[in-house]
């Protein structure tokens, strides 16, 4: 019991948090044999499996966040940095999630290092496709927002000195990719599927 108090940051949360911790690791590999399987209901299962995997993943990033996970920071911060590759977000490191996200409740706004809405003001065509892709239910606002985390540090250099992780992120979830569709097609273009239902929950949820 003594370990679990000094691991668990509350003893009441150690075996909901080590569920769903479980959970979304479990569940995400899972989901990928399921999606490669023959049978269509296993691969329907396998897209909500693994969309709902990485809600459960998401939701624990801003968990880490706040360090409500466990009792100690590297902990969370390691929960963290796991949870970010499950939802497919380790191309920012854990500790510039967690800054933004705190600024986010110290400063009462929604603080971000890229201010998607004056792109659109300056493009009329990029902003009817947007609005078009949005009413289509494509997420588009948070695909920019994705896509810019991975093209700024090539060509901003005031986030040059995220290059390294995102181009070391970007080749292995790249290469990992490349691997699925090797062995089954299938299931990388369901992960791209079930990866479409993540955005589309969190942007309804957020």
């Amino acid at each position: 019991m003594a370990g679990t108090v000094t691991l668990w940051r509350e003893p009441e949360g150690a075996l909901p948090n080590a569920l769903a911790l479980g959970y979304a690791s479990g569940a995400y590999a899972l989901s990928f044999v399921l999606m490669a399987a023959s049978p269509v209901w296993m691969n329907v299962l396998g897209v909500l499996l693994c969309a709902h995997a990485m809600t459960i993943a998401a939701y624990l990033i801003h968990e880490a966040a706040h360090y409500t996970l466990f009792a100690s920071p590297g902990h969370n911060r390691l929960a963290g940095e796991a949870m970010s590759w499950v939802a497919g977000s380790a191309y920012a490191s854990f500790e510039r999630i967690r800054h933004l996200h705190l600024r986010h409740h110290r400063d009462r706004a929604d603080v971000t290092c890229f201010d998607y809405k004056a792109l659109l003001r300056r493009s009329a065509l990029l902003r009817r496709a947007v609005l078009a892709l949005e009413w289509a239910y494509v997420p588009a606002v948070e695909l920019i927002m994705h896509a810019q985390i991975v093209v700024r540090p090539f060509v901003d250099a005031s986030q040059r000195r995220h290059l390294p992780r995102v181009v070391t992120v970007l080749a292995l979830r790249l290469g990992l990719l490349a691997a699925l569709a090797v062995v089954s097609l299938k299931a990388a273009l369901l992960y791209l599927l079930a990866y479409w239902i993540l955005l589309k929950t969190l942007d309804f949820f957020d």
